[in-house]
């Protein structure tokens, strides 16, 4: 037996008085917190500090809730009331262009765009908030923009993408883009599955394009299928519009070094008159094609508009706007039931020759021919002339008719021919 104090005790005549704590203090303390559980299912599993408020500011009567005791772990609480953590707002950002770029895909869209279209692809730098946006026709086009849009921005910036963050998409994480950005030493941070809070800021930039293009579209009067337009809009007019995560700039300025020029924005959808060329016309036709401003060129100094009459897209410079509302409603009637799913188109720029499909009417006044219905396949006889043919005049600019003969020949063949050569040889 090892020697170890076990207990101290005070002799007290011939008895021990051992010093130990009473067993009854465990058992008050278990009477305790179930009363306090008893109080929090009484009122339906109200949380324990309105519990406390009610006891503490004497609310009600007859209310014996112990204020210092805790009524511990609920497994029923949890099981009703359990809910997602808040998001704490990130205070790290990039110090840097390409240190960290946010990529998310939107769509897919209610309706096709003009060139087929149902998706569109962002790139946002997370220190310029700089924007890139691609249009998609499926989602499989994403490896093949990444690489377009890689080689672009490392190109002009001289730097090199190092962070890519996404979601958990199947666009984003296909075993050839995981290794080809294992090849190229850069990190791909990827969202938990359905927590799109963790890429933000993608997330809020599709729903600020979104947005811009629907309002753009309904003060235009426009259908819905020019929603690719409205969005490459709203993503060229964003990038030069003040945002809070760049103070005292514009995305544009940080990005390219220089104030942006807006000298040249004008309203989406409004009606704009684009010169036509001298070889597009004659001398006395019409100098303006009559169009409708859908945006701004991509690569080129021009303006995108949509030709009213022959149907397509069209760039050009030389363009003359009416950006008054009340005048420019009324040439916008004929975009509203462009039927688009009609048509093949090749690219997001090839609108052309799209055909109106209005039946002709008939005339109500004109009798209905019951033969009209039957042996459409026969050949119809053609119609000759009934106007009577006459010989051309050899020696005169205009023909008339005349009872003299001119030729030897003609007065030979006329039936009275006495007379006709003498007629001849008087003349």
């Amino acid at each position: 037996m090892q020697d170890k104090i076990i207990a101290f005790a005070t002799r007290i005549g011939n008895l021990y008085h051992l010093e130990f704590c009473q067993p009854t203090q465990p058992v008050n303390n278990a009477k305790n917190n179930d009363q306090g559980k008893l109080w929090h299912r009484r009122f339906g599993h109200l949380g324990e500090q309105n519990l406390q408020k009610l006891a503490r500011e004497k609310l009600v009567k007859s209310f014996n809730y112990d204020v210092c005791k805790s009524i511990g772990f609920c497994e029923t609480c949890v099981d009703g009331k359990h809910h997602r953590r808040s998001f704490s707002t990130s205070n790290t950002r990039a110090t840097e262009p390409l240190q960290l770029v946010d990529s998310d895909i939107c769509g897919k869209m209610s309706e096709k765009s003009l060139g087929r279209a149902e998706y569109f692809l962002t790139f946002t730098d997370d220190y310029t908030r700089f924007t890139w946006t691609y249009i998609l026709k499926t989602k499989d086009q994403v490896w093949e923009k990444f690489m377009e849009w890689k080689a672009l921005v490392e190109k002009q910036s001289n730097r090199k993408l190092k962070v890519l963050r996404t979601d958990n998409g199947g666009e984003y994480t296909s075993k050839k883009f995981e290794e080809y950005l294992k090849k190229e030493g850069i990190r791909h941070e990827k969202t938990i599955p359905k927590t799109p809070e963790q890429n933000g800021v993608s997330e809020r930039l599709n729903r600020t394009l979104v947005e811009s293009a629907r309002s753009m579209l309904l003060d235009a009067n426009l259908s819905k299928c020019y929603w690719a337009e409205a969005i490459a809009t709203a993503t060229y007019l964003k990038n030069r519009c003040p945002t809070k995560s760049v103070e005292g700039k514009t995305p544009y300025e940080l990005c390219c070094g220089e104030k942006p020029s807006v000298d040249h924005f004008r309203v989406f959808g409004c009606e704009a008159y684009a010169h036509i060329p001298k070889d597009e016309r004659h001398k006395l036709d019409t100098k303006a094609r009559k169009c409708i401003f859908l945006g701004y060129g991509k690569d080129v100094k021009c303006f995108r508009l949509y030709d009213v009459e022959n149907k397509k897209l069209i760039h050009s410079r030389d363009v003359k706007f009416n950006e008054s509302p009340d005048d420019s409603k009324g040439c916008k009637t004929d975009l509203l039931d462009v039927e688009v799913e009609k048509y093949e188109f090749h690219g997001f720029n090839d609108i052309e020759n799209v055909v109106d499909n209005e039946e002709p009417t008939e005339d109500p006044d004109l009798p209905e021919d019951p033969d009209n219905s039957e042996d459409h396949d026969q050949p119809q006889e053609l119609q000759r002339s009934t106007r009577e043919r006459r010989r051309p005049d050899y020696y005169m600019q205009q023909s008339y008719v005349s009872e003299t003969p001119i030729t030897y020949k003609d007065a030979t063949i006329s039936p009275d021919r006495l007379n006709g050569k003498q007629q001849w040889r008087q003349r």
